[in-house]
């Protein structure tokens, strides 16, 4: 949260305080999910593709990786991006 004030965010704002997760994976680990969302939609499709195979359980990573799905999926325009 301190981040998403940092930049003159909303603290309250989930989807802001999301957006500033860090990436737990890949060559993109220690990126936020926006930039990810912003700089890598390649791969971010890929991935959100691949996942349709997984089961999320309660690993750290596993969350992670929900976690930055559902990010990406809170954007209308994402989601119709991931859905074709």
């Amino acid at each position: 949260m301190a981040e998403v004030r940092r930049k003159g965010g909303d603290s309250s704002d989930q989807l802001s305080v999301l957006g500033q997760y860090e990436v737990q994976f890949s060559l993109f680990k220690e990126k936020s999910f926006q930039w990810l969302a912003e700089n890598g939609l390649g791969y971010a499709e890929w991935l959100v593709d691949n996942m349709r195979t997984e089961t999320a359980t309660t690993a750290p990573l596993s969350k992670n990786k929900y976690s930055f799905k559902n990010y990406l999926n809170s954007f209308f325009p994402m989601a119709r991006v991931l859905c074709s």
